[in-house]
């Protein structure tokens, strides 16, 4: 399953949370610093500002 991600405010994640997830997400999508740092490591863009996690 890919959760939508995409305008979801994820700033109390913690980054080992961030391996476990299948998802999309934009530059909306807010995150926690080191969150972020680890999803756009382990993403690729699929689209304009739409990322595969």
């Amino acid at each position: 399953m890919v959760l939508d991600l995409t305008a979801a405010d994820l700033s109390g994640l913690n980054a080992h949370a961030v391996s476990g997830l299948r998802a999309l997400w934009s530059p909306s999508t807010v995150w926690s610093p080191a969150a972020a740092k680890k999803a756009r490591a382990a993403s690729r863009e699929i689209g304009p500002g739409v990322f595969l996690l």
